[in-house]
């Protein structure tokens, strides 16, 4: 077959509805469906649930009390974490913005 090279999507999908492209690119129309199924994915959830589960699994293998705290604690620590890190940017931003207000007050004298 051909080399198709473009950065314009709409060159798939002109290739899949005309006869000459159902010929010689067969599969072309299924790598099209495959992308419209990946762009319908909802990929926060995804993570959200995986790390749900990973948490369950966790859980599941701790034999004893201890154990299951310590998985406890660690997610905790993780949101801990996520939450400083977090603020952190605000500050930063914080003192981006008054560092830039600064500099333009001191340059429209």
């Amino acid at each position: 077959g051909k080399g198709i090279r473009s950065q314009d999507p709409r060159i798939l999908t002109e290739l899949v509805t005309s006869k000459e492209g159902k010929n010689e690119y067969p599969n072309l129309n299924l790598y099209i469906k495959y992308n419209k199924l990946y762009d319908r994915i909802d990929q926060n959830r995804i993570f959200s649930e995986i790390s749900e589960l990973e948490g369950e699994v966790k859980l599941r293998l701790c034999e004893r009390e201890e154990e299951k705290e310590l998985v406890k604690l660690s997610r905790m620590l993780g949101v801990l974490q996520d939450l400083i890190l977090y603020l952190n940017y605000i500050m930063l931003i914080q003192k981006l913005s008054d560092y830039l207000i600064g500099i333009f007050r001191l340059t429209s004298f």
